[in-house]
């Protein structure tokens, strides 16, 4: 079997998974280079000792970065005092066989939120925690007009953006989806919307 010359890891600057990788490189292809993606660097917080040996030892085992924004690049040099290259690339492709027009999709998904053509519906699909932004675009929501908001995803703050919606007297406007199992299923909902919003 063919050893690997790269392992791309996506948004794992300091996981468990990080660690389980550098030990089968470690048994199985010693030559192999271990290159992390992230979006703009995580900013960890370097007053807990825990975060710090996490990121001590994280630096010692990747090659290599790769960054979506230059952010990313000056978290990576002055919090986690990362030498080695670095990286700026674009976003991270999109699989084609998965995401792609579908009308029959998009008629499947507004049926079941009762959406009419005439409704203009724009979404998210993200984890529903205040650094993605999600709150931010609840608060510029306006209260009237031929428009519904899908949310689709879970999070932590899934309580508390309940109890905002209901507080503006939202409910009839923003749609809660909630976790989807998979990328087939965001793709599917995806297609119901008129416009996507990306949240950072």
């Amino acid at each position: 079997r063919k050893k690997p010359d790269i392992i791309y890891l996506i948004g794992y600057e300091r996981g468990n998974i990080l660690y389980e990788v550098h030990l089968a490189r470690k048994l199985f292809f010693p030559q192999g280079k271990i290159v992390g993606f992230t979006m703009r660097g995580l900013d960890m917080p370097l007053h807990k000792k825990f975060y710090r040996l996490h990121w001590n030892l994280s630096r010692k085992i990747y090659d290599a970065f790769c960054c979506h924004y230059p952010q990313g690049m000056k978290v990576l040099r002055e919090q986690g005092k990362f030498d080695k290259p670095i990286y700026l690339q674009t976003q991270v492709g999109v699989n084609s066989d998965i995401y792609f027009t579908d009308d029959n999709s998009r008629k499947i998904v507004r049926k079941k939120y009762y959406l009419n053509e005439d409704e203009f519906v724009f979404g998210s699909a993200s984890r529903i925690i205040s650094a993605k932004g999600i709150f931010d675009i609840i608060d510029a929501l306006p209260l009237n007009g031929k428009w519904r908001f899908m949310m689709i995803g879970s999070g932590a703050e899934e309580s508390r953006i309940e109890a905002i919606i209901k507080e503006k007297g939202l409910q009839d406007k923003v749609i809660l989806t909630g976790g989807l199992n998979d990328g087939h299923d965001v793709a599917k909902y995806m297609n119901a919307l008129d416009c996507f919003v990306h949240v950072p």
